[in-house]
């Protein structure tokens, strides 16, 4: 018999899956006991994809014929799943098969074709089954659908504490549980509390038109504070000129709060002119009023206003969280008042104020104020550290950078027992496949209960898998940070080589954006609906397309060519835009351009550092540092002169017209 493993190599070569039927056909049902591991392992794999083909076809012998050789291959069950949603979903009669795999392999596939059954038995009418199958304490869905099915076989429902806890919500009921409580409130109408209480709630949550919908249930009075309640999330300045305000009443008193938060939004300055003029016309609570005088305060620093510092400094100390003790140091941080920095950091806890990026400004605040001996000892120290702003406190002193280098050092008992993990074998042989979304569902499964030096050890096999989405998630998961080479890895070197030439950019600056948007996760999707590895927005990539003559469709993005040539056309127009300035370049690519634009000082030009650190968004402060960050180790992986952050940052300029 010619050997099997080179059946099975000539096997994968081979056009659609005639040779492996021949080897199938030569095996009968088994593998012969005499068979290396590498050989059984490479044919049970094609066996498998073998399986699938004869799901999709719904052919049974061709299957059979394939299943046979995949007993105690890892996937074995996943392959049985397969052939019987599809059954299912053609209307087969596979009762007794599918309790039998839902007693034989409990767990997500499991789970997954109970709620294949759920659905055909809801096809079917079966609305007594359906409830014998359902778990409505799992989820939204199956509590809407036990509710639909108790209705359908007659029920009628009443006011139980589970449906009333889940009734007031902030928002809208999912779709799926609109009609069977269309049907409770039609046969026992919410109380009058009962609809304040989620009428308050929505409002807080911004749900205006729950709060609208629900209004229906009130006296006319009631449904015309409503409105007014709505209106003042809507047009605020108006609302708060209502004669119907006039009165000090608990609803009143809600109203003009909502109004004056929602008109802090768009105008902190205007708000708190407002709120001055009218709070004491209320019975406000101290804790309220200082509650209302914060939010105003927060705003105002988010909007960089002039008074922020000092409104946030008259916050009573009860009442400081940890964002008003740093968007009070920010608000000094804008107008460069060194000495009020150095007040607000005294202030803050020792717990916030150890973090590096405050180190790094109290080392500044030290520095303006005459105590530079002070200052250079913290730059020293923080000079140390591969981060952000270990490079920014190596700029202040003229130092070198450091990168303390240091691989993952793991025996090879734990590594061989990791590797045996069952969930990482399975996350090996689907990812083996370009089952890529069920290998991350099973390496999820396994990190779960390991321990740091198994997380490592398993970071390690993801690395020499060529998996480093997995690799750059696990090692995050673990303290360590030192092994360069494992948390920053440089595939796709052709494409970015290419993007990099044909838009002048840095290689090492399209790993950096690259690293931050996905870890490498070519297939990567966020919930605005960016994608790909450079997470563009399809917008945005039709744009590109466009200045590069030519088009893009979604699926395209999901391509790393594509991808990365799309992303870095567009970072070399964020550059062009702000004048080579990477940190607004970044920002922008980020949070947009026309932000941006925005947030460009308007009476000075001001430091990056500080720019960066005082931009409104928290996520945009924290990629920008992390690109920037992530470029100088990749350009030091690639074994260049690395660029100083200071040449990377030059000061960001007065805006224009500003």
């Amino acid at each position: 018999m010619t050997s099997l493993l080179t059946l099975a190599r000539a096997a994968r070569r081979a056009p659609g899956a005639l040779l492996l039927l021949a080897a199938l056909s030569s095996l009968g049902s088994a593998i012969p006991a005499s068979a290396d591991d590498e050989s059984v392992l490479l044919l049970q794999r094609l066996a498998f994809q073998e399986a699938i083909a004869a799901v999709v076809q719904r052919d049974s012998r061709r299957y059979e014929r394939a299943l046979a050789l995949l007993q105690d291959y890892p996937l074995v069950d996943y392959v049985q799943y397969r052939w019987l949603r599809a059954g299912l979903g053609r209307g087969e009669d596979l009762a007794a098969e599918v309790d039998t795999y839902l007693q034989r392999y409990p767990g997500r596939f499991a789970e997954r074709l109970r709620r294949e059954r759920i659905a055909r038995l809801q096809r079917e009418g079966d609305w007594r089954q359906v409830l014998v199958n359902l778990r409505p304490q799992h989820s939204d869905r199956d509590f809407c659908l036990a509710l639909t099915a108790r209705t359908k076989l007659g029920e009628r429902l009443q006011w139980e504490p589970p449906l009333w806890k889940f009734w007031k919500r902030p928002g809208a009921l999912p779709e799926r549980c609109k009609e069977p409580f269309a049907q409770l409130t039609a046969a026992y109408p919410p109380t009058t509390p009962m609809v304040w209480e989620r009428i308050n709630l929505a409002m807080e949550g911004g749900y205006t038109g729950t709060a609208s919908e629900l209004a229906g249930y009130l006296s006319r009075a009631d449904r015309e504070r409503v409105k007014l309640w709505i209106k003042a999330h809507d047009d605020p300045e108006r609302a708060l000129g209502s004669p119907a305000l006039a009165a000090d009443q608990l609803m009143n008193r809600r109203i003009v709060r909502h109004a004056i938060q929602r008109l802090a939004q768009r105008d902190a300055e205007q708000a708190r002119a407002a709120w001055e003029a009218r709070k004491g016309a209320y019975v406000f609570s101290a804790g309220q009023a200082a509650e209302i005088d914060r939010y105003i305060a927060l705003r105002a620093s988010y909007q960089h206003r002039a008074p922020a510092y000092e409104w946030l400094s008259a916050v009573p100390e009860e009442y400081r969280t940890r964002g008003v003790h740093a968007w009070r140091a920010r608000a000094a941080l804008v107008s460069e008042d060194w000495v009020g920095l150095g007040v607000a950091l005294a202030e803050m806890p020792l717990s916030q104020r150890s973090d590096e990026g405050w180190q790094y400004w109290y080392a500044r605040a030290l520095m303006n104020t005459g105590r530079e001996r002070d200052a250079r000892a913290l730059f020293a120290e923080l000079a140390s550290e591969t981060t952000y702003y270990g490079f920014l406190a190596a700029d202040r002193l003229g130092q070198a950078y450091r990168f303390n280098n240091q691989p993952v050092q793991i025996d090879e008992q734990r590594m061989q027992a990791v590797a045996a993990n069952h969930h990482v074998v399975r996350a090996r042989e689907f990812l083996w496949l370009d089952l890529t979304v069920e290998a991350r569902r099973e390496w999820r499964a396994a990190l779960g209960r390991m321990s740091e030096a198994d997380k490592l050890a398993a970071a390690l096999l993801a690395h020499d898998w060529d998996w480093h989405d997995r690799a750059v998630y696990t090692v995050a998961g673990t303290s360590f940070r030192g092994d360069y080479a494992l948390r920053f890895p440089m595939p796709f070197a052709e494409h970015v080589s290419a993007a990099a030439r044909d838009f002048t950019l840095e290689p090492a600056l399209i790993y950096g954006v690259l690293r931050r948007e996905s870890a490498y996760r070519a297939d990567a999707r966020s919930r605005a609906g960016a994608l790909g590895l450079m997470q563009l927005m399809p917008g945005t990539a039709r744009g590109v397309a466009r200045a590069l003559g030519t088009q893009v469709q979604r699926a395209d993005l999901l391509r790393p060519a594509t991808n990365i040539r799309f992303g870095s056309k567009y970072f070399r127009d964020m550059l062009d835009r702000f004048g080579e300035n990477q940190a607004l370049a970044a920002a922008a690519y980020n949070a947009g351009p026309h932000r941006v634009q925005r947030w460009l000082p308007r009476e000075r030009a001001r430091s990056a550092d500080a720019w960066v650190d005082t931009l409104p968004f928290r996520e945009t402060r924290g990629y920008v540092r992390a690109v920037l960050a992530y470029a100088t180790i990749f350009e030091w992986r690639r074994g260049l002169p690395v660029t100083r952050l200071s040449a990377r940052m030059p000061p960001v300029p007065v805006i224009q017209g500003g």
